[in-house]
């Protein structure tokens, strides 16, 4: 008889992979052990008006994300605790497959980076290509798991690669299911900027509820 997921071993600890911080905000990259976030909705839905990132052993705050006009395909902002705008995500509204970009938060409107969902295998996967902040090397990520159940895990360079993330979905309570809310958590290597991988799980989270809307009016 298998274990439960209350008495199953857990996965063993995050190790740092890389001397040089991976991300595009290098100040959330200066983290010496792994964190475990937790990604609380606020809004009706994960693209509703706005949801909390806590550190989940504290739950002191992290980040703030904000989404305008309720439909993140127009602008939706990452802040720090101060107030100020990291960057915006926006969505393509024309691409071949369902594609984010981060966008710089000064007037230069420069992408950061890119999240694009591509198929391979049969799977659904996404693949995230940014320029380093520490060294200005082109880097990539790639996010692989479960879209039925919101759990998966992201690689440095490919899937096969080292893990730096893994990303959860917490099974909704019976006032959290009434108020549509939802719960992730992310946890995430030393030395890999938070703020990236979360923006990432965003993107994740609405590709598949725009798979599931599409999927509804057929």
């Amino acid at each position: 008889m298998g274990a439960s997921p209350s008495t199953a071993n857990p996965p063993p600890p995050f190790q740092r992979v890389s001397e040089t911080p991976i991300g595009v905000v290098s100040i959330f990259a200066v983290h010496e052990q792994p964190i475990t976030l937790k990604i609380q909705e606020q809004g009706s839905s994960i693209t509703g008006d706005s949801f909390h990132i806590k550190n989940a052993a504290s739950d002191q705050p992290v980040l703030e994300y904000i989404v305008s006009d309720a439909d993140v395909a127009l602008c939706s902002n990452f802040l720090d605790l101060q107030g100020q705008t990291l960057f915006h995500l926006k969505k393509r509204l024309i691409a071949l497959h369902a594609t984010f970009d981060g966008i710089s938060s000064t007037n230069d409107e420069t992408i950061l980076f890119t999240v694009e969902k591509s198929f391979s295998d049969g799977k659904t996967r996404l693949n995230v290509t940014f320029r380093n902040a520490a060294d200005g090397n082109h880097t990539n990520l790639a996010l692989r798991g479960d879209f039925f159940i919101r759990s998966a895990v992201i690689t440095l360079q490919s899937p096969e690669g080292p893990i730096v993330a893994r990303f959860s979905r917490e099974y909704m309570s019976a006032r959290g299911s009434m108020f549509g809310k939802q719960t992730y958590f992310l946890t995430v290597a030393p030395g890999v900027d938070i703020s990236l991988l979360v923006a990432v799980c965003v993107c994740f989270d609405e590709m598949e509820d725009d798979s599931r809307r599409r999927a509804c009016r057929e």
